[in-house]
């Protein structure tokens, strides 16, 4: 082969590489809280099996992202949890809705089926914590995925929502493989 032909594999192998790179990439809808002078979100909470979620924000920041915290919490396919949401303002207390999910399969969308739970707390306050008790999907994708969490004061918003008073904050979240069931589950026939 010649010098040219090297060349032109080289570029076409950087090009696939490239293409096929952004294609994978995961990139979620964008949500748009245009004011959180009423409701925001202070801390979430999620206790993994053996890692612990516990951050606290206090930006009046509409949309925040965390997925590159350190403490990403590890979650069995399955298994039962409780994520803590805690409300508060930046200016007057509201009641407020709350809701949650999970990407389970991991194709950068929250579907319906991805719902953790959602919370109602009708009281007029500063602050709060709701909770909201789920359990893994058994079939979920094993590694890191996206938990997106929002709070709005009239309704309950859907994941990818335009609103003017709430927030709404991303963070990662790392699904385990599913063990399955042992050889010891089942009896021989006798």
């Amino acid at each position: 082969m010649n010098k040219h032909t090297y060349l032109l594999k080289g570029f076409m192998t950087l090009l696939a590489i490239t293409i096929f790179g952004f294609a994978n990439s995961q990139t979620y809808c964008t949500t748009n809280y245009t004011s959180t002078g009423w409701t925001k979100i202070v801390n979430i909470k999620l206790a993994g099996s053996s890692v612990t979620l516990d951050n606290a924000s206090s930006a009046c920041n509409g949309d925040e992202e965390f997925t590159t915290l350190s403490t990403v919490p590890d979650l069995a396919p399955g298994g039962n949890y409780v994520l803590e949401v805690g409300k508060g303002t930046c200016s007057g207390g509201w009641e407020f809705y709350a809701i949650a999910w999970i990407d389970y399969n991991q194709n950068s969308t929250f579907d319906a089926a991805e719902e953790l739970g959602r919370v109602y707390y009708p009281t007029f306050s500063n602050t709060h914590t709701v909770n909201i008790p789920f359990t893994v999907n058994c079939n979920a994708v094993s590694g890191n995925t996206r938990l997106r969490v929002s709070v709005h004061e009239n309704s309950y918003p859907g994941p990818c929502s335009n609103f003017t008073y709430g927030q709404a904050e991303d963070y990662t979240v790392n699904i385990g493989s599913s063990s399955g069931l042992s050889s010891d589950f089942f009896l021989p026939d006798t």
